[in-house]
């Protein structure tokens, strides 16, 4: 089975599959309730890929669509189109019987049950609708393939919430970094910046694009000095140590400011390491 023939299956796809059957000579009338309507659909699921398929033909006199032929799983999908109302303009099957254009339903919701005992169940189905034209050229009947897509749809649907369990707890992160007084800034691995708080920003005071530079060169701007007013190495800026693995407590240390002030802070910084004990952020 091919996982993603449902996300593949194009409308060139379609119209391939389309010519694939006018080019057989497929049509209703070519069809019976016996071993050859089951030979061409099982062929005809397999190049394709499809786990299940079902062959519709109109009744007119009766008004109804009906089901010629099924192969495969879940069966119960097919219980539930045994006969279909032509005036039923609704279903897939009757678009295409009307229109003898192809037709992709994605994801369809269904009710089933998997047999007598089981429970009911809602499974998604990707069906494609392929109108099947008989000598005179008329559409009076429609293939179907089906592939089940319960579990791609649940797995999106779990991707998209945890998606929005992360943006609801970046967002709680940054709420709380705000709210700190102090200023605190995270840096990755590469000691690039990845959140300063408010506080973290008045201190440092670059700008969007000096924040993206090298951690050298924002060294360098900062002009970090010792108590004594001497350059503070770079080896020795905190960050640098906490990247070492070093944990670095209320190192003091004073910024020259271009209007002539001198910035003291008492600076701490320690690493953050991952579950095999490298250092990822600080």
């Amino acid at each position: 089975m091919n996982p993603y023939w449902p996300q593949t299956l194009s409308q060139s796809d379609l119209d391939a599959l389309l010519a694939l059957l006018q080019t057989s000579r497929i049509s209703a009338s070519s069809l019976d309730v016996g071993s050859l309507s089951r030979a061409i659909l099982e062929e005809v699921a397999r190049l394709f890929d499809a786990e299940a398929g079902g062959v519709f033909v109109a009744d007119e006199p009766a008004g109804m669509l009906r089901l010629l032929s099924y192969i495969g799983t879940p069966s119960a999908f097919a219980n539930a189109f045994q006969t279909i109302p032509l005036d039923r303009v609704s279903s897939p099957q009757i678009r295409v019987l009307r229109s003898g254009e192809p037709y992709r339903a994605a994801d369809m919701r269904l009710q089933i049950r998997r047999g007598p005992e089981a429970r009911p169940e809602e499974v998604y189905l990707t069906v494609a609708y392929v109108p099947l034209r008989n000598p005179e050229g008329k559409v009076d009947a429609a293939l179907a393939l089906a592939i089940e897509t319960t579990e791609q749809v649940h797995a999106r649907r779990r991707m998209e919430e945890l998606g929005d369990e992360a943006r609801r707890r970046a967002a709680e992160l940054d709420a709380a970094l705000a709210a700190i007084p102090n200023g605190l800034a995270i840096y990755d691995a590469q000691a690039r910046i990845i959140r300063l708080n408010a506080a973290a920003e008045a201190i440092l005071g670059f700008s969007p694009a000096e924040r993206e530079r090298p951690l050298a060169e924002r060294a360098a701007k900062l002009r970090v000095e010792t108590p004594e007013g001497k350059p503070l190495a770079y080896e020795d800026i905190p960050v640098v140590r906490a990247l070492r693995g070093e944990t670095v407590e209320n190192l003091i240390g004073r910024t020259p400011r271009p209007d002539g002030t001198v910035l003291w802070a008492s600076v701490s910084a320690a690493p953050i390491r991952a579950k095999l004990r490298s250092i990822e952020r600080r």
